[in-house]
């Protein structure tokens, strides 16, 4: 449900649950962006407490986490250099921050300059070096060298008829070791950059509407993703509320969800979601992080978990 609230199930109350991260069997950390701050969630229990963050209260601090406070948190994720902390994009802070279990609790790894994070990927075959989507641009970082600044990999900024820059890359993520997979929701399109020769393509048209069949012709809007398994990537659908899986490899695409803005449990190939922010992998079972609730896709089956 929608608002503020600790508690267990339906007790709780959440207002979009925009990232995720696993950091145990039975425990996951979401950003509730709204609250401007981060909350744990016992899967087992369903119970959903504090976690980092002054919730209901923007600003920026560094400090104990019960004091420390974010503005538009949006993603968050272990931190592979240090698996015990987590890194998350503070995009009204235009900072990366680090969050740790003992103190301080949360610290600036980094500030932006002119740069709004959204999301994080790390280099395969370096846990130092991260790729963040800024609006349009990509940029890289070294988190083990932060004195270093970052540097402007890629952009995909372009001027509408109006002067202004379009073009709003969110997802992101490695596909292989030097390709990158991108999803633009300005121009409702996922790209796929090269990073050694510095070029990248469209997979999709990128029209307003939701179509099934081959890779070439989908359409969609307002997405992100996640590699699951070994090649087909869960888009969410915002706009749609819906979710699709789309194949690289069998270039094929096919919708899940159903997207009527209606809350039901059942069969998966009916299942209704609203507003759907962000989704996350856990034992094999996918979970989507909606407006006010959390579910998960069981099988061939979709259960309310918030």
């Amino acid at each position: 449900s929608v608002g503020y609230m600790d508690g267990v199930g339906d007790e709780a109350l959440i207002i979009g649950i925009t990232g995720f991260t696993q950091i145990s069997s039975s425990t996951v950390i979401v950003v509730d962006n709204v609250n401007n701050c981060l909350r744990q969630i016992d899967l087992f229990t369903r119970r959903v407490s504090h976690y980092a963050g002054v919730c209901q209260s923007e600003g920026y601090v560094d400090g104990a986490a019960d004091q420390a406070k974010f503005h538009d948190p949006l993603s968050v994720y272990v931190n592979k250099n240090n698996n015990a902390n987590l890194i998350v994009t503070d995009s009204g802070n235009r900072a990366l921050r680090e969050v740790s279990p003992i103190a301080p609790g949360v610290l600036t790894l980094m500030r932006l300059g002119q740069y709004y994070p959204l999301a994080i990927a790390w280099h395969p075959r370096n846990n130092s070096i991260i790729y963040i989507t800024c609006p349009c641009v990509v940029i890289t970082v070294d988190i083990t060298s932060t004195s270093s600044g970052y540097n402007t990999l890629t952009s995909y900024c372009t001027e509408d008829k109006s002067g202004w820059l379009a073009g709003w890359l969110f997802d992101i993520m490695f596909l292989t070791n030097n390709t990158l997979l991108l999803s633009d929701f300005w121009y409702n399109q996922l790209y796929v950059y090269d990073i050694n020769t510095d070029t990248s393509y469209s997979i999709c048209t990128g029209e307003r509407d939701s179509v099934d069949g081959d890779i070439k012709t989908c359409k969609f809007s307002l997405q992100d993703f996640k590699l699951l398994a070994d090649s087909p990537i869960h888009i969410r659908n915002f706009t749609d509320n819906q979710l699709y899986i789309y194949d690289l490899k069998a270039n094929t695409s096919y919708s899940i969800c159903i997207g009527d803005t209606d809350t039901v449990d059942e069969d998966i190939s009916q299942c209704k979601l609203i507003s759907p922010y962000s989704l996350l992998e856990v034992n094999d079972e996918i979970y989507v992080g909606e407006l006010g609730r959390i579910r998960k896709l069981s099988g061939m089956y979709v259960i309310i978990i918030l």
